[in-house]
């Protein structure tokens, strides 16, 4: 066995070590202090709320200690040399496989003590049969679009109905659950095949965290997002023309019919761009989005207004794994005022972002070769924009938001025998990943560590896709032959 050295195609050492320094150590330093502020804000609100002054169960002071951890790793890191097995992808396929395989034994015999007990292991919320959310799904359409589904998705979920001539039902989930599973394996084996040697330990470390085994044995409808997002991207990043992309785009706009917030993935869309026609791509997607929107406008209301309220969702305080904004500003109420703690919250939340994305975009890759850059580019973007959506925009989401924060995992690169900022950047965003995925039961820190991750990604991912795209229209042709 022989350690792996990390060698993106086109890059030297000199180049990593050409990162402007004193640029991301500013944009470290102020993610860290804001994230600061906010829980200091937590910790003083829960202090005002406690009995007996100090007694609190916010988990303030583990967020503290866990986000001071993480950046103190980029302060004394400098370098870093993994070995990484060649077989080290399958690892997350056979993690989910084996949770699967046992949750649906253990259903199947009618051992539900068991089956809690399992569940608790691995700190996912315990459910009464296996693939439940699609189960509640088929239901809907089994008992004639019941009115108290119908806000849970958007329009296009109904169509569904139609295309399958009437056929989907309760029936189908056996299929469902299976093929949602067989989409989330083919995704974690690609996204370990795609990231660098730490990444594809964080990818295998993630398989067993609340977020993805959630998403999985729910057989949420955020595992076709996330597989079109994964396949669609890397298919898209090795053969760029206007098929690829027009089936891309139209996979995207289709899901977003049916849970909305994909819509807020057009973003990756505008890499098309770099295409001479391809602003047709663009604004067939743009156009078609618009005219959906006004066109459904009250409904698409109705349903962010839904899951921007944990209170009427089977969410509960401390028991159920989450993320959000909405959560956040209840953890302030007893420091700021109530009407303006909303407005506190999204002010700092957005500041993480902007310091976070300032850290992405300073800690870009260096020239690579056309397909990896713009692998990375979607896979980073679409993985932030997706969790932001949920966590930031909308202002909730359950656990399994977080698995779209393992897309932003191929962007961690490590530069093997020489000592850097960056490096140590890296390590840092890393353990954050690990602690947004596996940390959602603590609310903020699950949401903090998850918003930092998706400012990074975004910043990292919109770097890349301006400067592919910016050529262009610059009369430059020579990003033509890259």
């Amino acid at each position: 066995m022989k350690e792996e050295e990390v060698r993106v195609p086109g890059t030297t050492e000199l180049e990593f070590g050409e990162t402007d320094t004193r640029g991301l150590t500013t944009s470290l330093v102020l993610t860290f202090l804001t994230l600061t502020v906010f829980v200091g804000l937590v910790w003083l609100s829960a202090l005002r709320s406690s009995v007996d002054g100090v007694t609190t169960s916010t988990g303030a002071r583990a967020a503290i200690v866990a986000l001071s951890a993480s950046f103190l790793l980029a302060v004394f890191v400098r370098s870093l040399t993994v070995w990484t097995p060649g077989w080290l992808p399958w690892v997350g396929v056979a993690i989910t496989t084996s949770f699967v395989t046992v949750a649906a034994s253990l259903f199947q015999t009618r051992n539900l003590d068991a089956a809690f007990a399992f569940y608790g292991g691995f700190q996912v919320p315990r459910a009464g049969r296996l693939f439940s959310d699609s189960h509640g799904l088929l239901s809907w359409y089994s008992c004639a679009f019941c009115e108290e589904w119908e806000a849970l998705y958007g329009p296009g979920m109904k169509a569904v109905f139609f295309v399958t001539g009437g056929q989907i039902g309760i029936s189908w989930l056996p299929f469902l659950g299976l093929l949602f599973a067989v989409i989330a394996l083919v995704s974690i084996y690609i996204l370990g095949r795609v990231s660098s040697s730490l990444g594809r330990w964080l990818i295998a470390a993630s398989a067993a965290s609340p977020a993805w085994l959630l998403l999985v044995e729910r057989a949420n409808w955020d595992v076709p997002i996330l597989g079109v997002l994964v396949i669609g991207g890397v298919l898209v990043a090795a053969r760029p023309c206007y098929l690829t992309w027009t089936i891309f785009a139209v996979a995207i706009w289709t899901l977003g019919t049916i849970k909305i917030y994909p819509f807020a993935l057009g973003l990756v869309i505008l890499l098309a761009l770099g295409m001479r026609w391809g602003w047709v791509v663009v604004a067939g997607f743009s156009v078609a989005t618009g005219l959906f929107v006004i066109t459904y406008f009250d409904a698409l209301l109705k349903s962010g207004g839904l899951h921007s309220s944990p209170e009427l969702l089977a969410y509960e305080a401390g028991a159920s794994p989450a993320y959000g904004r909405e959560l956040l500003a209840r953890q302030i109420a007893s420091v700021v005022p109530d009407s303006i703690a909303p407005l506190v919250t999204l002010a700092l939340l957005l500041a993480v972002v902007l310091f976070a994305g300032c850290w992405g975009w300073i800690a870009r890759m260096p020239e690579t070769s056309r397909q990896v850059r713009m692998r990375l580019a979607i896979l980073s973007s679409a993985g932030a924009i997706a969790f932001l959506a949920k966590a930031l925009v909308v202002g909730f989401g359950f656990a399994y938001a977080g698995a779209a924060l393992l897309l932003v995992v191929p962007a961690i690169v490590v530069q093997p025998n020489s000592r850097s900022l960056r490096n140590g950047s890296m390590v840092a965003l890393s353990l954050l990943i690990l602690l947004a995925v596996f940390g959602s039961y603590n609310v903020i820190l699950g949401t903090l560590a998850g918003t930092v991750v998706a400012g990074f990604g975004l910043g990292f991912g919109v770097r890349i896709v301006w400067e592919m795209v910016r050529p262009r229209f610059s009369g430059d042709r020579r990003w033509e032959a890259a």
